[in-house]
């Protein structure tokens, strides 16, 4: 009975850390080839509302499971990114959603947000994209 237990709980913690791609560029490619949508994380280093968003959200089981099953996820520090990218960030945290072909799908939406309004929108953008 112990081992069943401990085995649920194990499997439980696998779920609690988003895969975050690598680099932007490499996400993308990471979309594309798996066609699956992208979260981009505008953040910075100081930003209390990312550290929240890192910490009480996207270290939530449902939250990380859905995010790793239907998108890629990606951070950007706001000190890296070129301005050419073509974002408009007008405070951290800042989120895009696109399509896997990196086309933008919705609105950004700046700030934190608590872990179910979060998942609803993550639901959201899917179920609007999968209309299309």
């Amino acid at each position: 009975m112990k081992k069943g237990v401990l085995a649920l709980l194990l499997a439980g913690f696998a779920w609690g850390e988003v895969d975050w791609a690598t680099s932007y560029e490499r996400g993308l490619a990471q979309a594309k080839e798996e066609q699956k949508l992208v979260m981009v994380m505008f953040s910075k280093e100081s930003c209390k509302a990312c550290a929240y968003m890192k910490k009480e959200v996207f270290e939530r089981p449902q939250v990380a499971r859905y995010l790793d099953e239907h998108y890629v996820a990606i951070e950007v520090d706001i000190h890296d990114y070129p301005k050419t990218m073509g974002y408009k960030v007008i405070g951290t945290p800042t989120f895009y959603f696109l399509a896997p072909d990196g086309t933008t799908l919705g609105s950004a939406l700046v700030g934190k947000a608590p872990e179910k309004l979060f998942l609803d929108e993550l639901r959201a953008v899917k179920a609007s994209y999968i209309k299309h």
